[in-house]
């Protein structure tokens, strides 16, 4: 695999497991009632799911152009 595209990879996911503890700690201190939420319907988990592919889509795409824009650093030192 080209050295880019793995580079790319490993900070989306890098993005995802952030996006997944940002989903967990809304979850765990209940903002807006989102535990109760989804708790007690039958699409919770899907609610849960879409929330964290569409929070996993930001972060990743955060820490991607993040770190791009850091490699012009790099190059100066």
């Amino acid at each position: 695999m080209p050295k880019h595209i793995a580079f790319l990879l490993r900070h989306a996911a890098i993005g995802s497991l952030v996006a997944a503890v940002f989903v967990a700690m809304l979850l765990w201190m209940n903002v807006a009632n989102l535990w109760h939420l989804v708790t007690h319907t039958s699409e919770g988990p899907l609610a849960v799911l879409v929330l964290w592919v569409l929070c996993a889509i930001t972060f990743g795409s955060v820490q991607m152009g993040i770190r791009i824009m850091m490699l012009a650093d790099q190059a100066e030192d």
